[in-house]
């Protein structure tokens, strides 16, 4: 393996731990709660819980993406995990 190779290599196992720690320490959070830490404050009734890794918030809403800094460096890793393994819960009123 070339020099380069193992380089990049070795920050992608290091992005996938530091990942792993994050979502390790996470947990469950509605929507309308992720969206006000990112913009202001929705008068709306939530509906969805998704998997929030620590320090991460991505939820997606209308279409629409709602993240922080974290969310986009971790955007891949976040979207797998929500889906596979921390599935989106749904509220039923």
């Amino acid at each position: 393996m070339k020099i380069g190779s193992r380089v990049i290599f070795f920050v992608v196992i290091i992005y996938c731990i530091f990942y792993a720690a994050l979502t390790k320490l996470g947990a469950y959070e509605d929507n309308v709660t992720t969206m006000s830490k990112i913009i202001a404050p929705c008068p709306c009734i939530s509906d969805l819980e998704f998997w929030q890794p620590k320090y991460i918030l991505y939820t997606q809403y209308d279409g629409r993406k709602y993240v922080n800094a974290l969310g986009l460096i971790y955007e891949p890793l976040t979207i797998l995990d929500q889906k596979f393994w921390h599935k989106t819960k749904e509220f039923h009123l």
